[in-house]
């Protein structure tokens, strides 16, 4: 069935929120979206939020906002950049784009639907004429290997080719780059709460 892609609206959050719970299952449930934080969003930043429409059925979803670029690049968590989800960091005139979450349905996947949010943000940046889109990244694999190496040895790894991360490498298909590792980022035991920081820069920025 063809799907539509369009902007997040206010009818979509129970299904955005119920879209969380069954894309990531090993986070604490306290940490899902609540409604006033994906409200918080379509009021701030409207034409940040993406949706993935499939007759009704929110296959995927993207969340971002804008903030100075110098802020996104110094080691933060989620909470902090977000405000803690509820944007409240939100700077209309900020330089950066930066990806709050993405996330697309189990059942769903291997559909090019993430690439095309990505590419939607990407728009989104060029758009606004900001500097760079940036965002924090899951590597959902790491947990199998935790024991014997690094976040940064393992990312090092994937971006080597040894081995491929069902996040990252989908990121780093979509144009973006590994510029740092950021450690106790958000609760995820798959990724032990790490995440790499992303970068995608906007080369028809005009300062």
């Amino acid at each position: 069935m063809p799907i539509e892609y369009r902007r997040m609206s206010l009818a979509d959050i129970d299904s955005v929120i119920r879209l969380e719970a069954a894309s990531f299952p090993g986070i604490p449930p306290d940490k899902y979206w609540k409604p006033e934080m994906l409200k918080a969003h379509i009021q701030k930043f409207p034409e940040g939020q993406f949706v993935a429409d499939i007759d009704g059925w929110i296959v995927g979803s993207s969340t971002s906002l804008r903030v100075p670029l110098a802020k996104a690049l110094k080691p933060h968590r989620w909470t902090e950049i977000t405000g803690g989800g509820y944007l409240t960091t939100h700077d209309p005139s900020g330089d950066c784009i930066y990806g709050t979450e993405i996330m697309v349905h189990p059942d769903a996947r291997r559909g090019g639907i993430a690439k095309r949010l990505y590419r939607m943000r990407q728009q989104l940046a060029a758009d606004t004429n900001t500097r760079a889109l940036l965002t924090g990244g899951r590597i959902p694999g790491y947990d199998k290997f935790a024991e014997t190496m690094s976040a940064t040895e393992y990312v090092k790894s994937v971006l080597k080719g040894d081995r491929t991360d069902r996040t990252l490498s989908a990121q780093l298909a979509a144009g973006f780059t590994v510029i740092g590792i950021l450690p106790g980022y958000l609760t995820d035991p798959k990724s032990r709460d790490h995440a790499t920081l992303l970068a995608w820069w906007n080369l028809d920025w005009k300062g």
